[in-house]
């Protein structure tokens, strides 16, 4: 070995052997493949598992005892929903409350109305939450 070689291999150290880059390659390949299979498996179980979404569309007011909510609902098509409605009065407190059940619709988003009756003059309703039903 010169002694060019030899000041080459100080400063910049021995060269792996073809095994042990041949392991090291491998390695690098498993670790990629395993990140990879992971992302997709993250992707896959989010797009499934999307979340069921509520708006209130309107709302009538047909007396001092009853309104009429409109929502839509983004959901799964072919999952039932039970919904949770309420109804306000002006300073914002609970005067009716009523859970919709929704059978398994085709479309992912449906319009729906229903009625809750109230103990008080009611001035707006909501949608609080609708959930798969059980």
């Amino acid at each position: 070995m010169s002694t060019r070689e030899r000041t080459l291999q100080e400063r910049y150290g021995v060269r792996n052997s073809p095994q042990k880059r041949r392991f090291a390659l491998v390695g690098t390949i498993v670790i990629a493949v395993g990140f990879i299979a992971t992302v997709v498996w993250v992707a896959f179980a989010f797009i499934s598992s999307q979340p069921i979404k509520a708006n209130t569309l309107s709302y009538t007011h047909i007396d001092d005892s009853r309104i009429s909510v409109s929502f839509s609902v983004n959901a799964s098509p072919g999952t039932a929903l039970d919904c949770s409605l309420e109804a306000l009065n002006s300073v914002r407190a609970q005067v009716g409350y009523t859970v919709v059940h929704i059978p398994a619709q085709a479309e992912r988003l449906t319009t729906h109305r229903a009625e809750i009756t109230t103990q008080g003059k009611a001035v707006s309703a909501i949608v609080r939450r609708c959930e798969a039903a059980e």
